[in-house]
């Protein structure tokens, strides 16, 4: 059947880029809308229309399409991040802040996958002797991996279509250049021209393709909303504040699960995956007054957590609020609701929050377990480490429950705590708090919450 061919004109629009978040617009602005920042607004010339496409074919989804072939990456938990591996013909962006470790991750997933599979490594960022430094610290001799140490998209692309590889890492998208498209290098136009091409060579010639992406000092990858959509998955790699952890995070993935996480650890011989990482952060010490445990949720894996609080008089007539780890909003409602429900003097009190090994409690998991802390410390009354609290605390002084509270108390079973607070729930063995003031009675007059003395 003869394919009909539509011949359209080709226009130029000026458009509006913020060269820190990517928010484009049609007119100037001089504060941008999205991320908040000044002067940070550049122009742009786009084409619009083409000069002679296809028309598009009309198909169903009722066809025999076989599954795609996954590529096993050696690593079990990282194979069940990307979905059962990596599959055929996808596009998998990882981003994360310059030296968190993505381009260690890549080298030793590119060794691992070179056994078996043709992979090549496009290092637009790296010389050959870098890499092969890199790999020689790391231990890794790959024989196998092909390296096209080069930047400019269409030398790349060209090479790349007569290799024919199963599998390409792009190291970094930012370092790549296009010459058909205006900006420095790593600009937002130079960044979707080149993740363009890249995909459209993937999905043509049915190539697994990993690309990287650095992010910007708001979290976010440069060019995100341009880059996000046209891949199939987006994995961020975060790092604990001066730690060798890493948290491997799923963004989007079409192939899988993407609230899934991994958590690794950085070795000199490498990024290793920590398999039992739900005490990393706790470390059991004498009982000492306001200290409590919860399990929050990094992905889908459980981790304890431990908040630890210290309150005194204030000397000035302002108290002082101090968190690290912790929203310090959060903890602002919560004081708030003490005082308001128990009468508990803390407007005269200074309150310093801590969460122990650096991590980051972001969302209401930690309420109740901080609420337990603020009263542990005023009453000078320690909690033993066999105790976990689990719930959200609301403004009228209620524990509602949380998200994943059933994963969160097996994962507490499983580490043997004896004593799990939670609002009341259909499990069994769990202690049942419905409002502060049980939880203020409980820590005054159970002797099994509170350490001996």
């Amino acid at each position: 059947m003869k394919k009909s061919v539509i011949l359209y004109s080709v226009k130029e629009k000026k458009v509006y880029v913020c060269t820190n978040c990517g928010y484009t617009s049609g007119k100037w602005f001089g504060r941008c809308p999205a991320c908040k920042e000044w002067g940070t607004c550049k122009e742009y010339k786009e084409q619009q229309g083409k000069i002679r496409s296809e028309e598009a074919v009309i198909s169903s989804l009722l066809l025999d399409v076989k599954p795609p072939l996954f590529y096993q990456t050696g690593e079990k938990a990282i194979d069940d991040l990307l979905g059962g591996g990596l599959a055929q013909g996808a596009v998998v962006l990882l981003g994360g802040p310059p030296g968190v470790g993505k381009s260690t991750l890549l080298l030793q997933m590119a060794s691992k996958l070179s056994e078996k599979h043709n992979i090549i490594y496009v290092s637009a960022e790296e010389s050959i002797g870098q890499l092969s430094l890199r790999a020689k610290r790391l231990n890794i001799y790959p024989q196998k991996i092909k390296v096209i140490p080069a930047n400019d998209i269409d030398s790349i692309i060209d090479r790349l279509s007569r290799e024919n590889p199963q599998i390409v890492i792009v190291d970094s998208i930012q370092a790549v250049k296009s010459q058909d498209s205006e900006g420095l290098v790593g600009s937002i136009n130079q960044v979707k021209a080149s993740a363009f091409k890249f995909v459209e060579l993937a999905k043509k010639k049915n190539i697994s393709t990993i690309i990287t992406g650095h992010v910007t000092k708001e979290g976010v990858i440069a060019g995100p909303k341009v880059i996000e959509h046209m891949v199939d998955a987006v994995f961020y790699m975060e790092e604990e504040k001066e730690g060798d952890l890493r948290i491997l995070r799923g963004e989007k993935n079409r192939f899988g699960k993407a609230s899934k996480a991994v958590i690794l650890e950085m070795t000199d011989n490498g990024l290793k995956i920590v398999d039992d990482p739900a005490l990393l952060f706790y470390h059991p010490s004498r009982p000492v007054d306001g200290r409590a445990l919860t399990i929050v949720m990094a992905g889908n894996q459980a981790l304890v957590a431990e908040i630890q609080v210290l309150t005194k008089k204030t000397p000035f007539g302002i108290p002082r609020r101090t968190c690290a780890g912790f929203d310090i909003n959060r903890l602002y409602i919560i004081l708030a609701v003490l005082e308001k429900r128990m009468k508990l003097p803390v407007y005269m009190l200074d309150v310093f929050v801590n969460v122990a090994g650096g991590l980051k409690i972001t969302d209401t998991t930690g309420d109740m377990a901080l609420a337990a802390a603020i009263i542990s410390s005023m009453e000078e009354l320690p909690l033993n480490d066999n105790s976990v609290f689990l719930g959200e605390l609301d403004l009228g002084g209620r524990i509602r429950k949380i998200q994943f509270l059933k994963k969160r108390i097996e994962e507490a079973r499983r580490l043997g705590f004896k004593n799990i607070f939670s609002p009341s729930t259909k499990e069994t063995n769990v202690i049942p708090v419905n409002n502060v003031n049980e939880l203020f009675k409980i820590i005054k007059e159970c002797r099994d919450v509170c350490a001996p003395a």
